[in-house]
């Protein structure tokens, strides 16, 4: 069966809209959180230090000064300790409920229903968890409201069910052939949306108040709802032949979806191995990638940067903007000069790579762009990781599927950010370290050489194709040729079986 008979005719298929609206609305939301937290905790403890959030350098993370300045910076480092402790409780009490949902529940239940759905579902909990932490700052109302607020946000897939359904889309509407460029195109909205979500906030941040900035942010998460609701269209013709002719118990209906994930992950077949390879691959990638971003806005505030709030999110929106262009641009080019999605990601790693060595040892805001130009290739690495797992799973799993690496991307990055930030700080305790003019730099360190066995992960899964291949073509003794999918683009989509029925 052809993918196209998966397209109803006339369809608006444009999934990039509603992760441009999701992405800067969740980015306002990252910047605006820990502030409406500290200005919280400064109230509870009648506390005031306008230098902290409005001069560069007025950043303190080091544990070293606790106590031996003045009662001022004991309470700005119990405040900042306060506000990490409930950052962490409001993202534990989102994530528990969402990952096991989205990665049992609404995946599955996305292959049989269709994807719009569970988006419209994901895009209603955003919004309640950030009109909560609107009414949160506006009413003073207390901690506990927001944490059920949270806990409402993850039942219904959040974040991690509108990014997994909206990946699954991108594979129902795009060929075989076309996929990591689509794939591509959408991780490189993602960080433009990103660039102008920190921008924006920063803006509104500065001239206006904590208000507007959440108003702007549910603005765009409405906007999202009533586009989803109103014009967005399925990408793929509903499973109906899925569906029983009888009722179907709820005890059925449960293991009709974990039989769905057996199917994908743990049956017998050579193209599973090399799908836990990527998985593992991937999961790393965003430890590295998501995690340590966490970190880069106190990064810059540090000496010798030493960058006011403002100028941080205009770095942060110039580096997204070169991030689309090598995506929009120049990795397409790179495609019709004959260089394979795989070499792509693995010279992107490797950029990768170098980047966090010089963030590590730069020493001016002109290094920080220099570093952002040499990162560039690393916008197709997981692009290319997911078109390669989305090749190795028929077209009716992939909701299954993209629902499993949404929960791991979450889980990665709520990991990632706990150990970088946790090292961040040990870092910074230290009065100087060789090679680095912050100490803080030495996070970036760890990152590059956590990232380095992910180029050789899928250097290993493509010679494991290629000898899958070799095997399939000696087995048919080198005859019908045409049943052996070649892998010429080296994204993955060899079909083993010779069936056609990976990679449709």
């Amino acid at each position: 069966m052809g993918r196209t008979s998966f397209l109803p005719t006339g369809c608006i298929r444009v999934v990039e809209v509603v992760l441009l609206l999701n992405m800067s609305a969740i980015s306002i939301g990252i910047l605006t959180s820990p502030l409406i937290l500290i200005e919280r905790f400064n109230h509870i403890y009648n506390y005031t230090n306008d230098n902290v959030a409005s001069e560069p350098c007025g950043v303190n993370v080091s544990n070293s000064t606790l106590g031996s300045n003045s009662t001022g910076d004991e309470m700005e480092a119990m405040i900042e300790r306060k506000v990490s402790q409930w950052t962490w409780y409001f993202t534990v009490s989102s994530l528990l409920p969402a990952i096991p949902l989205t990665a049992l529940v609404f995946g599955p239940w996305s292959d049989r229903v269709g994807r719009r759905v569970i988006i419209m579902l994901g895009t209603v909990g955003n919004l309640c968890s950030y009109i909560a932490l609107f009414l949160f700052h506006w009413l003073q109302l207390p901690f506990y409201f927001l944490i059920v607020a949270y806990i409402i946000q993850g039942l219904t897939g959040g974040q991690a069910g509108v990014i997994g359904t909206s990946f699954a889309y991108i594979s129902d509407v795009s060929t075989k052939e076309h996929r990591t460029t689509r794939l591509t195109i959408v991780e490189a909205v993602v960080f433009l949306a990103s660039g102008i979500g920190f921008a924006l906030g920063s803006e509104l941040t500065e001239h206006y108040n904590l208000l507007v900035s959440l108003g702007v942010m549910i603005a765009f998460l409405t906007i999202q709802l009533l586009y989803v609701i109103f014009v967005f269209q399925e990408g793929m013709l509903l499973q109906l032949a899925e569906k029983s002719a009888y009722p179907e118990s709820t005890k059925e209906k449960v293991v009709k979806h974990l039989s769905r994930i057996k199917h994908v992950y743990f049956s017998q077949s050579d193209h599973r191995f090399n799908l836990w390879v990527l998985l593992l691959t991937f999961a790393i990638l965003m430890v590295a990638m998501l995690g340590s971003s966490t970190v880069d806005y106190l990064y810059m505030r540090l000496p010798p940067f030493c960058l006011g709030a403002q100028t941080v999110g205009y770095v942060t929106m110039a580096k997204c903007g070169l991030f689309a262009a090598y995506a929009f641009i120049l990795a397409p080019v790179a495609r019709k000069v004959g260089i394979s999605d795989r070499t792509l990601a693995v010279f992107g790693i490797l950029c990768f790579i170098s980047s966090k060595v010089l963030t590590a040892v730069a020493t001016d805001l002109t290094f920080l762009f220099i570093v952002a130009a040499v990162s560039m290739p690393m916008v197709v690495v997981s692009a290319v990781c997911r078109s390669m797992m989305s090749k190795m799973v028929e077209a009716t799993y992939q909701g299954t599927l993209f629902s499993v690496v949404a929960a791991l991307e979450a889980l990665a990055s709520a990991l990632g950010s706990v150990t970088y930030s946790n090292l961040f700080i040990k870092f910074s305790d230290y009065a100087s370290l060789p090679l680095v003019r912050q100490p803080a730099g030495y996070t970036y360190f760890v990152v590059a050489a956590l990232m380095l066995p992910c180029p050789f992960a899928l250097c290993f899964v493509h010679y494991r194709q290629q000898q899958s291949k070799l095997r399939g073509y000696k087995t048919l003794g080198g005859g019908n040729s045409a049943a052996i999918q070649v892998d010429d683009a080296g994204d993955g989509s060899v079909d083993d079986a010779g069936d056609g029925s990976v990679g449709q």
